[in-house]
């Protein structure tokens, strides 16, 4: 659930509910379901954990940049180059 860019969230999901109707008792707001993102920042929810990422962030700057459709490079160097310990 969202309120002014607030979410709450319980692994108990009575404790949810009932705090979610004190809350709706209180003030108007609506549920929005699970959530996906939050501040700009992507929420993935699994089995194993909830992860943060900015992934959509990235992807929009790259193409807002035109930059989504430059060719892929593994590393940013060229592969026959090597270094060195530096001596100094």
């Amino acid at each position: 659930m969202y309120v002014d860019d607030i979410i709450f969230g319980a692994t108990n999901e009575k404790m949810c509910d009932d705090f979610s109707k004190l809350m709706e008792s209180e003030f108007e707001m609506s549920m929005m379901g699970e959530v996906k993102f939050f501040l700009g920042l992507q929420i993935k929810q699994h089995k194993n954990g909830i992860f943060i990422c900015q992934e959509k962030y990235v992807k929009d700057l790259l193409k807002k940049y035109k930059m989504n459709e430059t060719k892929i490079m593994t590393t940013p160097m060229h592969p026959s180059s090597s270094l060195d310990k530096d001596e100094n």
